[in-house]
């Protein structure tokens, strides 16, 4: 079967490499690959369309502030076009992050994404997280229960 005619990846095999090429191994390309050009996404920054949005809005700018970002699935659940998955991040603030200039310090945090995926591309989301929580521990060292230093 040539790649051409290859069967497209089901939504929990591309749930699942999102996560790994996408975020570990800091692979953009595979986000225009894998992404629809209408597919709307809802974070915890606003709302994003597209390919080019979810670069320039989440991938780039969470790349920039934790370069070491590593992301490891926790729980996984797919039905139909739907995947949820829960995910611990660890990652170092080596980069500029919303209003906080870089203070190296490490954390650990976790989330949850949901992902509708059709054709092989994804089509829409959502993630959760503690942002605040984030942000606060960045600035002040005080962790939350989802946001821990390591």
């Amino acid at each position: 079967m040539t790649a051409e005619t290859q069967a497209p990846m089901t939504p929990k095999e591309l749930a699942t490499r999102w996560f790994e090429e996408i975020w570990n191994a800091k692979n953009p390309e595979r986000i225009r690959e894998w992404m629809a050009a209408d597919a709307v996404g809802i974070t915890e920054g606003g709302e994003v369309h597209g390919p080019e949005d979810f670069r320039r809005l989440v991938f780039d700018p969470l790349v920039q502030a934790f370069p070491d970002f590593r992301v490891e699935c926790e729980a996984i659940v797919a039905e139909g076009e739907d995947v949820m998955m829960r995910w611990g991040v660890t990652a170092r603030h080596l980069g500029p992050f919303m209003d906080l200039a870089p203070t190296g310090k490490s954390l650990r945090f976790h989330g949850m994404t949901w992902l509708r995926v059709r054709d092989g591309k994804v089509i829409g989301g959502a993630d959760s997280f503690n942002l605040h929580g984030i942000v606060n521990f960045l600035a002040s060292g005080i962790p939350a229960t989802s946001v821990t230093p390591i």
